[in-house]
């Protein structure tokens, strides 16, 4: 069942052994995560060395018909080609509303990309100077010196 909190991830996605897969399949071969809580999985992958992206702008979907089963199926397989289409290998349910127009029913979920990954081996320092080039560089000249020296050395040429 599509509930809102559902996070979907692309059959074949490499995860880390502490994430389980769900056992419900849905369109395209995607499985259901198991940790409702995304906060524990955020938390979960980053123990383990992952990364969780979150990919802002929300992904929408709407389907007409008359089976609502049907409906939230078709609605879920745009969200997914959408995802798709952004590179990305999981897709989080926002909503699920079902409505009906001039007495034909419709669903629309509204969903966002998420990406799972290894987080990459190289370590960045966790704060940056604010401004880089007033920081010496190695050989103990500042760059807004060196850059100056460099200049004044193409005028006297």
């Amino acid at each position: 069942m599509i509930t809102p909190g559902l996070t979907l991830s692309e059959h074949g996605t490499p995860l880390p052994e502490s994430v389980a897969l769900g056992t419900e399949s849905y369109p395209f071969g995607w499985v259901s995560v198991q940790d409702k809580d995304r906060d524990h999985l955020k938390e979960q992958l980053r123990t383990a060395g992952w990364i969780f992206y979150y990919l802002a702008g929300a992904v929408k979907a709407t389907a007409f018909g008359v089976n609502r089963e049907k409906l939230v199926d078709e609605a879920l397989m745009r969200i997914i080609a959408k995802v798709r289409l952004q590179k990305c290998n999981c897709v989080e349910i926002d909503e699920v509303k079902t409505r009906s127009f001039l007495g034909f029913p419709y669903v629309t979920i509204s969903a966002h990309a998420r990406h799972i990954e290894k987080a990459p081996a190289v370590s960045w320092p966790m704060a940056l100077p604010i401004n880089p080039l007033s920081h010496a560089s190695s050989n103990g000249t500042t760059a807004e010196a060196s850059q100056e020296a460099k200049a004044a050395s193409m005028r006297t040429v």
